[in-house]
């Protein structure tokens, strides 16, 4: 019955400590953000739980962050261009090699970073959606936990990808959001035990295509719609293949 899994979820939530019931936590946001029309609300909340875990998001983004994600052009607004100079600062300690080769696949079931990870996707997701001014602030804190946290993994690849866009579109860095498009690619390729389509989209879309040949990227769509098909994700191999 998953229309009872934020009825459930709230009940431990309001009965434990945060410490305790981080799993109820990533339950209601997941639960919130595959509704489809919950996308406002899952940002708020998630960026609840990512506060208390450290992640600086401020609690209110000045309104010309707004501008980011509706479709206008311009000057970069000083805030993101901040963080995204930190975390810069922080991937220039590694290469693509160094990223790749520290990670095994996935960090394990159960583990909380995973579970910090897979709340950062769903809430970029629900951003992406509702385009929220939190969008490009949320994007470069979740890089730079996967990179100080040293959890590199597949949950780590649509923040990586979307990164790697905020790089095209605002600073027309075509070589560094290929850079982060291929260290996602790479660890999607690496991914066994999910197609992680969601994150394919945004790669395929807004990233890989400035630097590959359109007949590559048609190919990466048509492979990303028989892994939907073949992991039961039919919504998202529809979309993608849409």
């Amino acid at each position: 019955e998953p229309e009872r899994v934020p009825q459930y979820a709230n009940a431990i939530i309001e009965n434990v400590p945060f410490e305790r019931s981080f799993k109820a936590q990533y339950l209601l946001i997941r639960s919130l953000e595959t509704s489809g029309c919950e996308n406002e609300k899952t940002v708020y909340t998630a960026i609840s739980v990512l506060r208390q875990l450290g992640f600086d998001i401020p609690y209110a983004p000045k309104l010309w962050l707004s501008y980011l994600v509706g479709g206008v052009r311009g000057t970069s607004p000083s805030m993101v261009v901040q963080r995204m100079r930190k975390t810069d600062i922080i991937s220039s300690r590694y290469t693509i090699n160094t990223l790749i080769d520290q990670w095994g696949g996935s960090v394990k079931t159960g583990d909380f970073k995973r579970d910090v990870l897979n709340i950062c996707d769903s809430v970029i997701l629900a951003g992406m959606r509702s385009r929220s001014p939190y969008l490009p602030l949320i994007v470069c804190e979740t890089v730079n936990y996967s990179l100080e946290q040293d959890c590199v993994c597949a949950e780590s690849a649509l923040s990586f990808s979307y990164f790697g866009f905020l790089k095209i579109w605002l600073e027309d860095d075509y070589k560094e959001g290929h850079r982060w498009g291929t260290i996602a690619l790479k660890i999607l390729k690496k991914a066994k035990h999910s197609p992680f389509i969601r994150t394919r989209m945004v790669l395929y879309y807004v990233v890989l295509p400035w630097s590959r040949p359109l007949r590559e990227t048609i190919q990466d769509f048509f492979e990303a719609y028989e892994l939907g098909l073949k992991f039961g994700d039919m919504a998202g191999g529809y979309i993608i293949i849409w």
